[in-house]
């Protein structure tokens, strides 16, 4: 018995000392980095880091660019409001309605949910307490009032619970007037945070790729040069449907260049370069560029829990897509 315990911590021990030896080649593998000579076109995927975005625009600058193209999924209608403010929504179709109607819903935290206090032009339609349920809240709207220009909700008690590690936000799923439904996330939509008083606002984009363009163009890329591009929303496979909607983007607006280089966050790397490059069309070249957020990555990343849970994830995904774009 001793023996064969014995045998078995040897095995396990040597497992071990293996996948310490081959891990830096592993994260090697994943982060692949293997841009195409000459290309003109930066292809960013928009859910990446603020570092991989500072890299990208850094990238873009140092290079022969000349355009860059942010491409990621849609967001849901739903918006979630995480600090004192409010979602403001200038309405274009001004008419005369009798009522107003938000569902929302929101977590208890320090035992309340999130309140809201519900404006229409200047006027105080009523302040209510959301549940943990999502529920469809009226609000009638004065009679005198003939035409609306702007509805305003405002999260009033925002509260984060450091003992509990919890924060209370309020989830705004959708809001009508009348039966007209009018979409959260549109130009016309913004969210003025903490005074409201419009100093600090920020839009209500649609996808990350909306947020990840407007930071690029802050770090230097010039407007002109910026392409955003949304593809529709879906629970998996979310690498690929972007992928695909870049090439039928691509495809529908006879985009001239041929020859890219994708860039992509570390470990998943290799995942979004195979995807997209069997989403694109024969005749587009796209190579692939690696950021890591810190520059130990690949030879300390399985010392932390973090990043080795995340290499993990991204190892069982990368098989995920083989297994299912190539073999199914």
């Amino acid at each position: 018995m001793l023996k064969k315990v014995f045998f078995i911590s040897i095995f396990l021990l040597a497992l071990i000392l293996l996948a310490r030896l081959l891990a830096p080649s592993w994260y090697r593998f994943l982060a692949v980095d293997q841009p195409v000579q000459n290309a003109k076109v930066l292809l960013v995927e928009g859910w990446v880091s603020d570092t991989t975005l500072k890299n990208a625009a850094q990238t873009f600058l140092e290079g022969k660019y000349s355009k860059i193209i942010v491409a990621s999924i849609l967001f849901s209608n739903e918006y979630g409001i995480n600090s004192t403010g409010s979602l403001v929504y200038n309405i274009r179709e001004r008419a005369k309605y009798d009522s107003l109607f938000i569902k929302a819903h929101s977590k208890k935290v320090s035992g309340e949910y999130a309140e809201m206090l519900v404006m229409v032009n200047e006027d105080t339609l009523g302040e209510t307490s959301t549940t943990a349920e999502i529920k469809k809240y009226a609000f009638p709207i004065p009679q005198q009032v003939d035409s609306i220009q702007q509805v305003k909700i405002t999260f009033t008690n925002d509260f984060f619970d450091f003992a509990q590690k919890a924060d209370r936000n309020l989830i705004v799923d959708s809001l009508f007037l009348d039966q007209t439904f009018v979409p959260n996330r549109t130009d016309d939509v913004y969210f003025d945070r903490n005074k409201i008083d419009g100093l600090s606002t920020e839009r209500a984009y649609t996808s990350r790729a909306g947020s990840a363009a407007d930071y690029l163009i802050e770090l230097g890329i010039p407007a002109e040069a910026m392409y955003t591009i949304d593809a529709p929303n879906v629970e998996f496979n979310r690498t690929y449907t972007t992928a695909v909607a870049v090439a039928a983007w691509m495809e529908e607006n006879n985009f001239p260049e041929k020859r890219m280089n994708l860039i992509s966050e570390n470990a998943h790397a290799r995942r979004s370069w195979m995807l997209f490059k069997k989403a694109m069309p024969d005749n587009v070249e796209i190579g692939i560029i690696s950021s890591s957020r810190f520059d130990d990555d690949e030879i300390k990343w399985w010392k932390n829990k973090g990043k080795r849970a995340y290499v993990f994830n991204q190892t069982l995904k990368f098989w995920y897509a083989v297994i299912s774009y190539f073999f199914v």
